[in-house]
């Protein structure tokens, strides 16, 4: 599993306020000790490498996570549903965390391959559902009103 941390740096050359602090939780957690890779997506420059990264991957809000496992990836524009995802329950301050993508297996799960009542395939992981999904950005939104996008 490879994870890459997109911050984005402003037209005027601040930083993006919501990426530092994203990248100060990271450090204060100590997870930023699992992160492979951090670029830079800067609005001076179209071509920089983390610009790329999101318009190869239709993302428009900063920061971002990318989870790249056995040839797929995964895009994260939630810090709170990346963590919770990625890297398990953690005690504060612990970078230590029960690992989920590909490390828990879903086979174990009593659920794994079953379809709901109502004959809904299950989701993949890392997938919402469109109704969670919406309430998420929702809540996203309504707590940072300075929620920069690319």
């Amino acid at each position: 599993m490879r994870v890459t941390f997109v911050k984005k740096v402003l037209a005027s050359g601040a930083p993006c306020g919501k990426c530092d602090a994203v990248e100060r939780r990271l450090r204060r957690s100590g997870l930023i000790a699992r992160i492979d890779r951090v670029v830079v997506a800067d609005e001076r420059d179209a071509d920089s490498a983390g610009m790329r990264l999101a318009r190869r991957h239709q993302v428009e809000i900063a920061p971002f996570f990318l989870v790249e496992d056995g040839g797929s990836t995964i895009v994260y524009t939630v810090y709170l549903k990346f963590v919770r995802e990625i890297f398990g329950s953690l005690q504060p301050g612990s970078a230590r965390g029960t690992p989920l993508a590909g490390k828990s297996s879903a086979r174990g799960s009593p659920l794994a391959g079953k379809s709901s009542a109502r004959g809904v395939p299950p989701r993949k992981r890392g997938e919402p559902t469109p109704s969670a999904e919406l309430e998420e950005a929702r809540d996203l939104l309504r707590a940072n009103p300075d929620l920069d996008l690319i």
